[in-house]
């Protein structure tokens, strides 16, 4: 089976025959915006150079002229998918939440302060999301091993219950992240026409499963 680089040559070969070899390099090199990108690879191939890795995918992702056309119903359907993942995770977190809660035996004090959160916080019902204060994550002393049992098991437990609430605060974090995420899914999947065309970036194309 012939590899990328013969159909490659094989395609040049044919489009020289009809046009001349000069005038199809020139032709390309002379234009711009999304054309420059395979005038690179014109460039590499007359010289049997090989192409930087990572150098054609950057050149498409920044041309600002290549765009991925999609209608409203294929851009919804697109994000239907995560926010359907994301709900799950969402789910996911507030059960692993209440447990550590739970095994810490004692409440959040913090307001989290979110920025993004804070700004969208009227969607959410107003709910602030409390976290564990440095106060109350702060660990005992280490008495060292020749202390009393008693002292030691009082920094063993101390020292489980702020990694406890350490896990917890990493996870409040993650939580209002993917509240704010799936709350502008909703405004997208509200507000997108399904008829209307919508002109993507090749980054958000990608980020789409386009």
């Amino acid at each position: 089976m012939k590899n990328v680089v013969q159909l490659h040559q094989i395609h040049k070969e044919r489009v020289s025959n009809l046009y001349g070899k000069n005038h199809v390099v020139d032709s390309i090199r002379k234009s711009h915006s999304v054309r420059t990108v395979f005038a690179k690879i014109a460039w590499h191939n007359e010289n049997n150079d090989v192409l930087e890795k990572g150098g054609i995918a950057s050149e498409l992702r920044y041309n600002g002229q290549l765009l991925v056309e999609k209608t409203g119903k294929e851009v919804k359907e697109a994000l239907t998918k995560f926010s359907q993942l994301y709900e799950e995770q969402k789910n996911t977190l507030a059960l692993e939440l209440a447990e550590l809660k739970g095994r810490i035996g004692i409440e959040p004090m913090q307001d989290l302060s979110n920025y993004s959160y804070d700004r969208l916080k009227a969607r959410f019902g107003n709910t602030n999301l409390w976290c564990y204060s440095w106060e109350q994550r702060r660990r005992c002393e280490n008495p060292g091993d020749s202390a009393e049992p008693a002292a030691i098991q009082a920094y063993k437990e101390s020292d489980a219950s702020c990694s406890m609430m350490d896990q917890y605060n990493d996870k409040l974090y993650k939580y209002a992240e993917l509240c704010v995420e799936m709350c502008y899914m909703d405004t997208l999947l509200n507000n997108l026409n399904d008829t209307k065309k919508y002109a993507l970036s090749i980054e958000q194309a990608a980020m789409l499963g386009f």
